[in-house]
């Protein structure tokens, strides 16, 4: 029997390649999606840390530079929360965009593979049947071969 020879054997390697390079940057968009979620919260606890020091400031003597001062931080940070948000929402659009290219490639990856892996029961099937016919061949002409002699 002969050896099974995909034809397509470079072109399944570059389809492999570029879903393994999709997969990767869609990793890479993940980390950093998570990266600003992370920024977010610790914005966030900062912002209600110092919101608690101003509430127990204010409940003790508070003088108007000290408040300025709280106020400033809070506006800065909340003007950071909502950078930081745009970016994070920049990031998941990102990542849905990657998600998108990664399951095109891995779709063109696993099409091709189903294909090679049809090629390769076709031709098992034929070379079989060849196979089967040379036997029956052999066969029929030792029966000839026995009948004459």
């Amino acid at each position: 029997m002969k050896v099974f020879n995909f034809r397509l054997d470079a072109v399944l390697k570059l389809r492999k390649s570029h879903r393994d390079k999709a997969l990767e940057a869609l990793g890479h968009a993940a980390k950093n999606a998570d990266v600003l979620r992370k920024q977010i919260s610790s914005l966030e606890h900062k912002l209600t840390t110092i919101k608690a020091q101003i509430s127990e400031n204010r409940r003790n003597n508070f003088s108007g530079q000290q408040e300025e001062s709280f106020q400033g931080n809070l506006k800065n940070i909340r003007k950071s929360i909502l950078d930081v948000n745009v970016n994070l929402q920049n990031a998941l659009k990102i990542h849905d965009a990657k998600r998108k290219i990664f399951i095109k490639a891995d779709a063109d990856h696993k099409s091709l593979l189903n294909l090679k892996e049809k090629k390769s029961l076709e031709f098992h099937y034929t070379e079989s049947k060849k196979e089967e016919l040379e036997t029956d061949d052999i066969i029929g002409s030792r029966y000839v071969f026995n009948l004459n002699n």
